[in-house]
């Protein structure tokens, strides 16, 4: 999904790019200075909440500090100000929770969620997919370069990334509609061009509108020649 504003708010906290993870309770985010985030820990599962102390997620971790300003990083959540906001949607879990309402899942306080952070891209993240199983990240900036993180150890990271890169475009959006391997992708390019690279089944069609893309990553993540 891909996120495209005019503000000029604080680059590393203005976000350009938004993907779901399929099963688990994550996110990534990407910004205008490359980075993407993976907020993980966002809701416990009904499983979880048979647990308990399952109510305390719903109140500020205790071992959380107040964000530092000055600091230029992006904290999880300053603690005060996402208690406060956080405190309606708490009243109405305890709610329902009284009245032995059965919920699916449960968000936790923005205070408890955490964060990985990936940096691979250096100008704006423009687009985030994540495959249909979640086991990888797909993202794509103005570099004309796809990136592949794999979600399987530590939630991605530079030992874990693969790359296909000099497309003739720069990326737009990304889609994974699966496959055996879940090594098709879709990708929309800010412009007509006409790529096929059979050998690693890297195929470009030229359409009347944007760019459609039919790209194969296969396991060995080479690059294309």
């Amino acid at each position: 999904m891909s996120i495209f504003t005019g503000e000029s708010h604080d680059e590393r906290r203005h976000l350009t790019a938004v993907a779901a993870h399929p099963t688990e309770f994550i996110v990534a985010t990407g910004n205008r200075i490359g980075e993407i985030f993976i907020w993980y820990g966002l809701a416990i599962g009904s499983a979880a909440m048979n647990s308990t102390d399952w109510l305390s997620m719903l109140l500020p971790n205790p071992d959380i500090l107040e964000d530092d300003a000055d600091s230029g990083t992006v904290g999880t959540f300053p603690s005060h100000s996402a208690d406060a906001q956080f405190d309606d949607i708490r009243q109405l879990l305890l709610e329902k929770h009284r009245k032995n309402h059965i919920l699916p899942y449960c968000p936790v306080h923005p205070s408890r969620v955490r964060k990985n952070l990936l940096h691979w891209h250096c100008q704006i993240v423009t687009s985030l997919c994540f495959t249909p199983t979640g086991s990888h990240l797909l993202s794509g900036g103005l570099e004309r370069v796809l990136v592949k993180w794999d979600m399987t150890e530590c939630l991605g990271g530079p030992r874990q990334r693969r790359f296909l890169p000099r497309l003739s475009a720069p990326i737009q959006s990304i889609d994974s509609p699966g496959g055996p391997s879940e090594d098709t992708i879709v990708m929309t390019l800010s412009s007509n061009g006409l790529l096929i690279d059979h050998q690693y089944g890297f195929q470009e069609r030229r359409s009347t509108g944007d760019l459609l893309a039919l790209i194969s990553l296969g396991d060995g993540g080479e690059v294309v020649k």
